[in-house]
């Protein structure tokens, strides 16, 4: 399942419009992964009404995420992007 939902995150990126940094685009997908393990976590102790929280929640860290994915490839936020890619590698085993 895993393989499944990154190779659809891949095809995702890539059909999206948005220029992606070449350091970043090979982690992406698996970043968003864990993104969304991260949100199903939420949603799985979230104890909220109708998991209202998980819905508050996922509507505003994707607006996030779109945004960072975004702003990742300004010459401004080169230096950042480094150490988030090799944060990545290092968290990947790379």
């Amino acid at each position: 399942i895993r393989k499944i939902d990154i190779a659809w995150f891949r095809r995702i990126l890539a059909d999206c419009g948005v220029r992606i940094p070449r350091d970043l685009a090979p982690h992406l997908p698996d970043v968003l992964w864990f993104f969304q393990m991260g949100l199903i976590l939420f949603w799985v102790i979230d104890e909220s009404p109708q998991q209202a929280r998980t819905r508050r929640l996922l509507e505003i860290a994707t607006k996030i995420v779109v945004t960072l994915i975004r702003l990742s490839g300004l010459p401004l936020m080169r230096p950042l992007r480094r150490s988030v890619v090799r944060s990545i590698e290092i968290a990947k085993g790379d």
